[in-house]
Parts: structure tokens; C-alpha cells; sequence
């Protein structure tokens, strides 16, 4: 890594100032309500307002640290670290620590869990990058660790990746874990970004990365399409399991409605196989068939009475053991009140079982809503039976739930062939079921796993084509529903659903299926994610692995070369002395030369005035042999007078003195006239190292 102080990168400035205002166009955007601004498509979730205002902080940072100061990019950290942890804190314990919406409410909710909270993706991503600013500011140079930016950054591209890919191939659990907030395709985008300007700037300048960025390119390839498969894989098996249970639960609703169905047609069959049926007899067929349908709330049998054959009917009635018994109908305040004289045909409650249950409502007119009475002539009119519209039930053990009467036609015995306009003139009246719709479905679901237990919405076709919801079914195992949120609200995802049509006594249900977040749990498989995170750490390593290497190799041919360098300019020096030793060598030999075979005697003497070096002639002169010379004192070769006059010169403090005459002792005794010459030898320092 380079260690030198580098100027400014601008390139790291404008990265962060594209992010900051992507961060602060959004949240004017959320400010001014701006909705088109915020969401790309209605139906795709909006960056969050937190979100932006970490951009905002991200970038700010970088261009920070470009600019030459990264010690500002310490604080920024922090409260980036600060917003994206308690965000994560908040999943992780399930409470909401009021941070959400602290600055405003938002006012788009498209597939957000939280409103206001960014998705648990983004609060991620925000705390890897948060680490990686903390990093930078904790450098000792504007550039820090290679190894430790990249290691931080990388999750960050490839989650973001990830997330493209998934609303590339609708791959609903890429970008949104189970019911939680989705990442949006603008934080996405901007975290690509980010990341990337990051890790380029980190980068920069550096040799050897060439092999590093091509290994995290082809790792994020592999790790990215390996985990598109296998999330593309378990997308399907969630699908296929899915279709499978609503379908399942769908068929169970139609066996229940068409075993109510049997019931009311093996009902009109033993009318139409009695002369006549009493009460008694009514009791013990409706019984025996009851005790396998838990859904039934009630087999009756209803008459049609005329207006004028209504006192006849009612004290039939009476003098059968009833004698409180009388026709009523439900007035629109929810009371009982007696059936108008006006009304022409009625439709009284007269056999209901079981009676314990139903005792309350003998005697109530089906005939008083229209909805009921067109139900009823309908059936007459068609000769099958014919379903009334879901509606709240009035007796005392259903009271407040969710019904449908299915009214079978009883016609006199001498008119069943007759026009189906005569059919109507002659029906004698109707049986009934009573279903009532939570136990039928409950009852339906009672024999499959409930592991398969889906949201399950029945819905009513009006004759206007619209839909009307009369009954929700949540999963058996499942907490208390909240509120009244709709079938999105309580769907852990947006791309799953099932719909059915059951079409039965001329009614038609919509069946519409969604998947509860348990129901995704039981099938959620964090196979994909782990082989993601394994990729990610695997690329990390192996490129800064790679880079390393490559770091150690140019280290060591830059110490290559330098040694090269060295050994080169080594050689050249030897050579050089070796050159300069040969040519002392010669001038050596040349002064040696000289200084044997000079005409006159000369001495050499150290520091401490005795005779170190000398020439033939010398020896000759004094007729001493080497032994006599060396290390002599030369005050010895003089007389004692000579040699003070001598000293009286001051030659060691002149440097030197040419033509003293003087004598000199040879080694017989004798003594000779000289005439000599003096040069005073000294070191660099002028310190006297000898004479000649």
C-alpha cells in the first residue's frame, strides 16, 4: 500500500457529492410530497426518508476524505453506525425505538412493514460502510488499508447487486426478507455506486491490482449467478408448494359446500319420497345427517303462505305444541316485529333442527328481504337449489357469523311436471340448509396439515361483477390478526397468490389465497444466502490474497533491481580499484625504482625520529648493512654538537630546510661531511607523522 501523503482525489469528492444529493433530493422529495419522484413505478417501494439521509452522511464522508480530511469522516461514521444499528436493533428485538419517523410521517407505504424504516438489506449495507468511513478516518494517511475498505465495500456492491437481479428476474426473497421492508431499485443503484467509487478510490494508484480486481470480478459473477439459481430454485418449490395448499384448500371449501349441497337434495328427496313429513320424522333425517356436518347450522323446512292462508298455517302451528308461534321479520333497527298484512307470500321457518339451537327463529319470513325472496323464487322457478347471498345469521348460537341459506324447492306431487311457470304457482315450499361459512371452512381445513395454512379470502360475485369479502381464514397456528388490514397488508409477499372460482346453486365464490410470513419461514432456506456470504468472504480473501502476492513480487523485483543496481555499481568500484591499485602498484614500483637507485642518500624517519626506510646508496654511504638502519634513532648518525645545531633549525616547526652542512658518524667511526636536506611528513590533521 502506498504510504506517502496523496493529494486530493477528486475523483473520491465527486462520487460523494453524487450521493449526497441523490440523499437530499430524496428528502425534499419527502418533504414536498413528491411522489413521482420517490417511486419509480406506483406499484415498487420508495427509498425511505432514513435511507436518503444516510446517503447523505455516506457521501458526505467520502468527499470529506477525497478532499484530504479524513479525520471528519470519524464523526459522520458514527452517526451513520448510530442510525443503521438501531435500525438492524429494532428488527432484531421487533420494537419500534421511535427513530422511524422522526422527522416526518411518511405518506407512501407501498410494501414498507414499518413505515418510515429502511429494509433490513439497507440497514446492512449502511453498517458495513459505516465501518469502512471509521477505517478511513483511523488511517494515518489520507489512503488506508486496501484490504480492509475492500473487505467492507464488497458485501455492500454485491447485496445491492443481488437486489437488482431479483427485480431483474422478480425474485421476490433477493430484495426483501420475508414481510419486511424492500430494498428500492434507487437504493440499489446508489449503493453500486458508492461501493464501487469507494473500492475504485481505494484502489487508485496502486500496482499490482490488475489480477485482484479481475479475480472480484469473476467472483462476484459466480457468487451472484450461483445464488440466482438456487433463489430462482427455491422460488419455484415455494410456488409450486404454495399453488399446492391453496389448491388444496379450495377443493376442501367445494367439498364442504357441495356436501351441504347432497344434504338439501337428499332432504328434498325423502319429501318427495313421503306422502307427507312430520315434524318427528323431519327431525330424525335432518339429525342423521347433521351429526356428520359440523357446518350446518340448521335443516328447515319452510313453507310457502300465501296472505291468506297465513292464520290457517299459524295455528296449525300452535296446536302442535307452539302456541306462542307467530310470523315475524327483522325491521331495520334489528328488532322482531310482526309480518306486514300487506305482504302477499311468505316464507315462515316452520320445522327447524336441531331444534335446541335454532328454536329462536321459528317463524321468521325469509320473505322480508328481497335478496332472500328472489333467492327463493328463483329456486322454485329453476327447480334446483338455490344459494341466498352471504349474510349475518340471527340465531341465538350463529348470532353476528357468516351465512348462506341453500333452498331446495318441494313442489305438490301432482305438478312435478308441469312449465317451470306453473312450477313456481305450485311449490309447496322449500328445505333449507343453513351453512354457516367460518365453520365451513374450519371444517374443511380440519383435515389437511395445517403447515400449509395460508390467508385464504372468500369472496361473493355480485350480479354487478364486483366482489364483496364475507369471510377471511388466517392460518390455524397463527397470533391475532391486526386490525382490519386488507389481503396485501397481511400478504408476506407481493409476486405469491392463488384464486379460484367455486361456482355453486347459482352463486359464484372467488377464492384468493396469499401466503402469511410463517408460511414463507416454514419454506425459507438460507442455502442461497450462505453461499452468497461464502462468495463474498471467499472473493474478499482470495483477492486481497491475490494482491498481496502481487504486492510481495513487485517488493521483491524492486529489490531485485535495486540489488542489480548495487552489485552493478559494486563491480564498477572493484574494477575501479583494482584499476587504481594496479597504477599505484606501478608508480609504486616507479617511486621504488627511484628511490633505490637515486645518486644520494636518503632516509626516511617516523614520528618518533628513527629510521624506517632507506636506499642502497645511504647504506653504502654510512657503510652499515639493514640491520645497522632499522628503527636507528637518526640523532646517532650525527655528533652530538652537529645534531644541536640541527635542532637549533626548527625544522619540525618550518616543514623544511634545504642545504644544511654537517657531518655524519659511518659505522667504522669515521666521519664524513654532508651536506643535507629536510621535509617534515604530516597527517591530514597536521599532526607530524615523520620527515625526510
Amino acid at each position: 500500500m502506498t504510504s506517502e501523503k496523496k493529494l486530493p482525489s477528486y475523483d473520491a469528492v465527486l462520487t460523494g457529492i453524487w450521493v449526497s444529493f441523490i440523499g437530499l433530493a430524496v428528502m425534499l422529495g419527502w418533504h414536498f410530497r413528491l411522489t413521482g419522484w420517490l417511486q419509480i413505478f406506483p406499484s415498487s417501494p420508495a427509498m425511505q426518508y432514513n435511507t436518503a439521509l444516510c446517503f447523505l452522511i455516506s457521501g458526505m464522508a467520502l468527499s470529506a476524505t477525497g478532499a484530504g480530511r479524513p479525520h471528519l469522516a470519524f464523526p459522520l461514521g458514527l452517526l451513520l453506525l448510530l442510525i443503521s444499528g438501531l435500525t438492524v436493533l429494532e428488527y432484531g428485538v421487533g420494537k419500534n425505538l421511535g427513530i422511524d419517523q422522526i422527522f416526518l410521517k411518511p405518506h407512501i407505504t407501498t410494501y414498507v412493514f414499518y413505515p418510515g424504516r429502511m429494509s433490513p438489506i439497507t440497514a446492512v449495507c449502511f453498517l458495513f460502510l459505516s465501518a469502512a468511513f471509521v477505517l478511513i478516518s483511523r488511517s494515518k494517511n489520507q489512503k488506508p488499508s486496501i484490504i480492509g475498505i475492500t473487505f467492507l465495500c464488497v458485501p455492500v456492491l454485491f447485496l445491492a447487486a443481488v437486489v437488482l437481479i431479483g427485480y431483474s428476474f422478480k425474485l421476490e426473497a433477493a430484495y426483501g426478507w420475508a414481510s419486511y421492508t424492500r430494498m428500492a431499485i434507487p437504493t440499489a443503484g446508489t449503493f453500486i455506486f458508492l461501493s464501487g467509487g469507494m473500492i475504485f478510490w481505494t484502489w487508485k494508484g496502486e500496482r499490482g491490482w490488475f489480477w485482484a480486481a479481475i479475480l472480484l470480478v469473476l467472483g462476484m459473477f459466480v457468487s451472484v449467478t450461483v445464488f440466482t439459481m438456487m433463489m430462482q430454485r427455491y422460488q419455484h418449490d415455494l410456488s409450486v408448494n404454495f399453488k399446492n395448499d391453496s389448491a388444496n384448500r379450495a377443493a376442501a371449501i367445494r367439498r364442504e359446500i357441495e356436501g351441504g349441497i347432497r344434504a338439501v337434495q337428499a332432504m328434498r328427496a325423502f319429501f318427495d319420497g313421503s306422502k307427507e313429513v312430520d315434524r318427528q320424522e323431519f327431525r330424525e333425517f335432518a339429525m342423521a345427517i347433521i351429526q356428520n356436518r359440523p357446518s350446518v347450522q340448521a335443516f328447515e323446512w319452510v313453507p310457502l303462505v300465501t296472505a291468506a292462508g297465513r292464520p290457517d298455517f299459524v295455528n296449525r302451528v300452535r296446536a302442535e305444541g307452539f302456541p306462542s308461534y307467530d310470523l315475524w321479520i327483522v325491521n331495520d333497527a334489528g328488532n322482531r316485529q310482526a309480518v306486514p298484512p300487506e305482504q302477499e307470500v311468505s316464507f315462515p321457518i316452520d320445522y327447524a333442527e336441531p331444534f335446541e339451537k335454532n328454536s329462536d327463529i321459528l317463524g321468521l319470513d325469509y320473505g322480508f328481504q328481497a335478496d332472500w325472496r328472489e333467492a327463493f323464487f328463483k329456486a322454485g322457478r329453476l327447480n334446483t337449489n338455490v344459494a341466498t347471498a352471504a349474510t349475518r345469521l340471527f340465531r341465538r348460537f350463529a348470532k353476528g357469523e357468516v351465512g348462506v341459506i341453500l333452498a331446495e324447492p318441494i313442489f305438490k306431487k301432482q305438478t312435478e311436471q308441469a312449465s317451470s311457470e306453473k312450477k313456481e304457482q305450485e311449490v309447496q315450499g322449500y328445505v333449507t340448509v343453513v351453512l354457516v361459512l367460518p365453520r365451513l371452512v374450519q371444517t374443511a381445513f380440519n383435515y389437511l396439515d395445517a403447515r400449509g395454512d395460508v390467508n385464504v379470502y372468500v369472496y361473493e360475485k355480485k350480479p354487478t361483477g364486483d366482489l364483496d369479502l364475507v369471510y377471511f381464514q388466517p392460518p390455524r397456528d397463527a397470533p391475532s390478526v391486526r386490525g382490519s388490514l386488507s389481503e396485501k397488508e397481511l400478504s408476506a409477499t407481493e409476486t405469491l397468490s392463488y384464486e379460484e372460482v367455486i361456482t355453486f346453486s347459482e352463486r359464484e365464490w372467488v377464492i384468493r389465497c396469499y401466503p402469511p410470513l410463517m408460511y414463507l419461514q416454514q419454506y425459507t432456506s438460507f442455502a442461497p444466502w450462505i453461499v452468497l456470504g461464502v462468495g463474498i468472504l471467499l472473493t474478499v480473501l482470495l483477492a486481497g490474497y491475490v494482491y498481496t502476492i502481487n504486492q510481495s513480487r513487485l517488493i521483491l523485483r524492486r529489490l531485485n533491481s535495486q540489488l542489480h543496481e548495487e552489485i552493478t555499481a559494486r563491480e564498477k568500484i572493484q574494477k575501479a580499484l583494482e584499476n587504481a591499485n594496479e597504477e599505484l602498484a606501478k608508480k609504486e614500483q616507479l617511486y621504488r625504482s627511484i628511490f633505490e637507485n637515486s645518486a644520494v642518500a636518503i632516509t626516511m624517519t617516523d614520528d618518533q625520529e628513527r629510521i624506517i626506510a632507506w636506499n642502497r646508496f645511504a647504506e653504502n654511504m654510512l657503510g652499515m648493512t639493514r640491520e645497522d638502519l632499522n628503527l636507528k634513532p637518526v640523532k646517532d648518525l650525527y655528533p652530538d654538537e652537529e645534531w644541536k645545531k640541527i635542532r637549533s633549525l626548527n625544522v619540525r616547526q618550518k616543514g623544511s630546510q634545504h642545504r644544511i652542512d654537517t657531518h655524519i658518524i659511518r659505522k667504522d667511526g669515521s666521519i664524513i661531511p654532508v651536506d643535507i636536506a629536510v621535509s617534515v611528513l604530516t597527517s591530514s590533521d597536521g599532526t607530524i607523522t615523520g620527515s625526510i
